[in-house]
């Protein structure tokens, strides 16, 4: 059903265009008036049954032929297709607009809307948030990179606040003026997208930039420094003391990890000890999206919301045990710095499998803890050789010519009392369509080894 916001956006428009048909392309599709003219392009053939149904009127432009014939309106973008492609040159000087998903909800939202972005964590932070700001008469939804199309958001059926996590790559081109608006961490990431780090930076950047509030994390050497100066509405820390940051920056509330109390303002709120998630990231992870919510949420909401919550699938997920080995899932560890934390929250032995599409990060941070966490890495993907290169000598090493055979010996090799952890410490888009594809599938091959063994 077309929604009629969506439906008065489009009224003047003839012809929209679409390149990729992922997720959110599939969401604006499927809210679009049918009497609208559809282009379709796509740098891979585009198979027919893929199309929503509904969609009678529209041509297909791909392979070759993707960026051929401009005479489109609108072109909305998968998000991670940068706009300065050469390609897409002819198709701006044509007079298409360039548009995506996002930028279309920036324009009809009318929700408070509360933003979370940040190298590691947002997925965690976004849904946590989203909890605290749901109580038994409405029910808010997290939106965006954590997996529900901005466009769904629209409806209503998503409460009344927006809570959103948003990518770099969205941040690139569009910037929302949230109510609130938290940056977790910045580390190196996504560098072979961004035409620099501090290209990255300055879209993580720019959010707190366009904010009501802001939020930061003092664990954060750039965020910390960023807040200097400035007057941010919260400040949190799993590091230090309400004491000892209290004077370091200009906020009105500081939440904090200390002597075992979840506190605000230095006062206890709740002990670690009732939390589910007690590793070191996922305190961090609440701590954010407590101070994203405060004043929204009564205390009672807050304890009941964190003692809770049980984590994401695809991160840190212990999904089996057999014959004394843990099986745990963390497909969603795409970064070196977000599988260097899945490896130290760990204290058994662990048997890790890395690899998948670079990011162009390297991957030399992750030698520390490899070295103290990790008793065997098992690499495969696309960049299997250069993870190997960058981690070897920092423990022992197996390369395996694909995902199967890779998990496959790693169960083999297993014994009693070892991790068999899959956090790859990169993206899945050498072999699979999204993180969630890939550790169903390390999911799927597990639960039939242990059927044989």
């Amino acid at each position: 059903m077309t929604n009629p916001a969506i439906a008065d956006f489009f009224k003047n428009t003839e012809r929209v265009g679409f390149l990729g048909l992922g997720k959110s392309n599939q969401a604006i599709l499927s809210h679009l008036p049918k009497e609208i003219k559809v282009i379709l392009r796509s740098e891979t053939p585009i198979r027919r049954e893929n199309i929503p149904r509904g969609i009678k009127s529209y041509k297909i432009f791909d392979g070759s032929s993707a960026f051929e014939n401009p005479e489109e309106d609108i072109l909305f973008l998968s998000p991670s297709v940068r706009r300065e492609r050469e390609e897409l040159s002819k198709i701006w000087k044509a007079g298409v607009a360039p548009s995506s998903d996002f930028e279309l909800f920036l324009k009809l939202n009318e929700k408070p809307l509360f933003s979370v972005t940040g190298s590691d964590g947002k997925s965690t932070t976004a849904t946590l948030s989203a909890a605290l700001l749901s109580t038994s008469r409405s029910k808010v939804t997290a939106i965006g990179n954590v997996g529900t199309p901005f466009v769904k958001s629209l409806n209503g059926r998503c409460g009344k606040y927006a809570v959103a996590e948003l990518s770099s790559f969205s941040l690139r081109y569009a910037v929302p003026k949230s109510k609130r608006a938290v940056v977790t961490n910045i580390t190196p990431n996504h560098l072979n997208w961004h035409s620099s780090y501090e290209e990255y930076i300055e879209a993580k950047l720019s959010l707190l930039d366009h904010a009501e509030e802001k939020i930061i994390s003092l664990d954060d050497r750039r965020l910390f420094e960023y807040g200097r100066g400035k007057e941010v509405f919260a400040a949190t820390s799993a590091e230090k003391s309400y004491k000892e940051i209290k004077d370091q920056i200009n906020a009105s509330v500081f939440y904090t990890s200390e002597l075992g109390f979840i506190k605000r303002n230095g006062e206890e709120l709740f002990p670690v000890s009732m939390l589910k998630r007690r590793e070191f990231h996922n305190i961090k992870n609440l701590l954010s999206a407590l101070a994203l919510t405060d004043g929204y949420v009564s205390f009672e909401w807050q304890k009941k919301a964190a003692s809770e919550f049980g984590g994401l699938p695809h991160r840190l997920e212990e999904f089996a045990t057999h014959k004394g080995v843990r099986y745990i899932n963390s497909s969603i560890d795409t970064s070196p710095a977000r599988c260097a934390e899945s490896l130290s929250s760990l204290d058994r032995r662990v048997i890790i499998i890395l690899g998948g599409k670079s990011k162009g990060c390297g991957y030399e941070t992750l030698r520390e803890p490899l070295s103290k966490h990790a008793r065997l890495a098992v690499i495969t993907g696309e960049n299997r050789k250069e993870i190997y290169e960058d981690i070897r000598g920092s423990t022992e090493t197996v390369v395996a010519d694909d995902f199967e055979d890779a998990v496959l010996y790693a169960a083999s090799v297993a014994i009693e009392d070892d991790t068999v952890l899959l956090a790859p410490a990169s993206t899945s888009y050498d072999c699979f369509s999204s993180f969630e594809e890939r550790g169903n599938k390390f999911k799927e091959i597990i639960f039939d080894y242990i059927k044989r063994h």
